[in-house]
């Protein structure tokens, strides 16, 4: 049976025929892609009807993505104190608050 359905792939036609085929397939490919814009959000790529549109709906509403800040911190932190944990989040603040920024 595998052979009967591989062999004729062999032959000059059907090597054609695979060659159109995956020049189809690419051109698809390459014409989705240049649909995708910088930015879109992953429910916009689902189908309406998808069950993951839903998903990605409402954790897109339901949890906001604010930008990231990153602290360097050079010297070693006993976590097992308050007030330096208390320096730790009053930094964090701050950091919120700075001008420029828009956090929700």
């Amino acid at each position: 049976m595998f052979i009967c359905i591989i062999k004729p792939l062999f032959t000059t036609s059907g090597q054609i025929i695979v060659c159109l085929i995956f020049t189809i397939y690419t051109i698809f490919a390459f014409y989705g892609a240049l649909q995708m814009r910088d930015g879109m959000k992953l429910g916009q790529l689902l189908n309406d009807k998808s069950y993951a549109k839903l998903y990605f709906d409402t954790l897109d509403k339901e949890f906001s993505l604010s930008p990231l800040v990153q602290f360097i911190i050079t010297e070693p932190i006993p976590y097992w104190r308050n007030d330096y944990m208390k320096r730790i989040t009053d930094l964090a603040k701050n950091a919120k608050q700075l001008e420029g920024r828009n956090f929700c």
